[in-house]
């Protein structure tokens, strides 16, 4: 009986050995390319608003160790592209991959571009309205426009030569003109400015105002008082 018993439990030692390495030599999953799935890993790109080519990934998968060979450029509206980041660490074709990672576009506001004429900024107080002609024939400009450029006082192109810019103003009801002047940046020469009766015969309008022999970027001042 004795006999039979030990028979019995080297036969269970024997099953449950084959079941333990049965489970111990199973192989792990594999990627797409046959690698262990361990050994993979994936490089994500948030483009941070900017437009995404047809051609640009989302991600890409790697092995372990490897680096990406081809990054994406993308492009954005008024911005110029600083490379892919995270925090300080900025992704290149020679920084390898260890571990699942994403990287943001980095973008720069673009420098404006060189405008054909001065730019004129003005500063005005609360009961002061503005309308600026870009052209003798009054033409208005967009609506909370940041500036506007000088034109040409014979052909109404945009231009720093023989510079001119021509605008009306109207005040709240009670108000009047204090003050008007025209400074230019960097101290250069102030130009010339010419009241409306002074501007008549060229703007055909009675209450044009017109700075002439502007030399530089500028800024027009015009304040209110209470009327007497």
């Amino acid at each position: 009986m004795k006999k039979i018993n030990i028979i019995l439990t080297t036969l269970l030692m024997s099953v449950s050995l084959v079941a333990c390495g049965s489970g111990n030599s199973s192989t792990k999953p594999s990627g797409n390319n046959g690698s262990s799935v361990s050994n993979i890993v994936t490089v994500s790109f948030d483009y941070n608003g900017g437009i995404i080519g047809e051609n640009d990934p989302l991600y890409i998968e790697l092995e372990i160790g490897q680096t990406v060979t081809e990054l994406p450029e993308p492009t954005k509206e008024a911005c110029i592209f600083q490379g892919w980041w995270r925090g300080d660490v900025q992704l290149t074709t020679s920084l390898p991959i260890t571990e699942d990672i994403k990287f943001l576009a980095k973008w720069e506001e673009e420098p404006p571009v060189e405008y054909d004429g001065y730019l004129i900024f003005f500063n005005l107080d609360a009961h002061v309205d503005v309308t600026v002609y870009q052209e003798k024939t009054c033409l208005t400009p967009e609506e909370d426009a940041p500036f506007y450029q000088t034109r040409n006082s014979e052909n109404d192109e945009m231009s720093k030569d023989d510079a001119n810019i021509y605008f009306s103003i109207a005040f709240d009801a009670g108000y009047e003109l204090d003050l008007i002047k025209f400074e230019q940046s960097d101290g250069a020469w102030p130009g010339e400015l010419m009241k409306p009766d002074e501007t008549f015969s060229v703007t055909n309008k009675e209450n044009c105002y017109r700075v002439t022999r502007i030399t530089a970027n500028g800024t027009i001042i015009v304040s209110s008082k209470v009327k007497a």
